[in-house]
Formats: structure tokens, C-alpha cells, sequence
């Protein structure tokens, strides 16, 4: 019988997630989170089920497989302190995020640009070779840019 982290390496093999997402900023694309649940779509071939829902202040992402279950927390920002529509982008970066981590999609560090622009760096310009996070001895550091 095939384990949870089997499947999820195959259905990783036999799926393809599309970038529709554009940062004008860094010239870039990503995922946004409608690309990420339609490539999901096709786990359920596999086995491999998830869920996305709210408990104790935290945003969960499960996902499941036969009777393993794997299991993601993030705690979310209060509301009093934050406007309601930041903290719906917030939400959606934080599902997005936990989706691509627990399923093994790849997606570029476009945060880590970000903090890096707002302390004095440049961001990644085209052509140019940033590790995103990558350690540039990795074999597949490439594909992370």
C-alpha cells in the first residue's frame, strides 16, 4: 500500500500547476491560489484529499490519504488591529502558501525580494541569477528562480 508522501510524489510527477499570478514589480509570475485548487483537482486520482479551515485562530491545511493525515498551522492576525480587506489577502497568501509547501509546488521567493528591496537591495532584474533561498551549490537551485 502506497503512503501518503507516495502519492503526493506522484501526483506531484503527473501534475502541473499554470503561474497566471504577475508581479509587475519583479516582472515575474506566480501562483495564484484559483491556479493552485484547479491542478489540485486531480489528487483525489491518487488518494490524496484536503481541507482548509479555521479553529482557535489559526488557518489549517490538511491533507489526507487511506488514514495518514498531514497537517499545517498558521496563526492568523487579529482583526481588531488589521483592515478586514488585508486581512482577506493575508488569508488567501497563507492558504496559498501552505498549499504549494504541503504539496511540493515550486514558487519563487518573491517575499524574501520584497524584503530585501525595502532594505536598500534591488529587486531581481531579467537575466540576472538570485538563489530565492536556494543554496547555489543545490543542483536544482535553478529551478527555484
Amino acid at each position: 500500500m502506497a503512503t501518503l508522501k507516495q502519492q503526493l510524489a506522484a501526483f506531484r510527477t503527473a501534475t502541473s500547476v499554470r503561474k497566471d499570478g504577475h508581479n509587475p514589480f519583479f516582472n515575474s509570475s506566480y501562483y495564484e491560489l484559483e491556479d493552485i485548487l484547479n491542478a489540485l483537482k486531480g489528487a483525489s486520482e491518487f488518494g490524496v484529499y484536503f481541507a482548509q479551515y479555521f479553529a482557535d485562530g489559526n488557518l489549517i491545511t490538511e491533507i489526507e490519504h487511506e488514514k495518514e493525515v498531514m497537517r499545517s498551522f498558521i496563526k492568523l492576525p487579529e482583526l481588531q488591529e488589521k483592515n478586514h480587506q488585508e486581512v482577506a489577502k493575508q488569508i488567501t497568501y497563507f492558504r496559498r502558501i501552505q498549499l504549494i509547501t504541503m504539496f511540493g509546488i515550486c514558487e519563487p521567493d518573491i517575499d524574501g525580494n520584497e524584503t530585501a528591496v525595502e532594505g536598500g537591495l534591488s529587486p531581481r532584474t531579467s537575466g540576472s541569477k538570485a538563489s530565492g533561498g536556494v543554496p547555489p551549490s543545490s543542483p536544482d537551485a535553478d529551478d527555484f528562480l
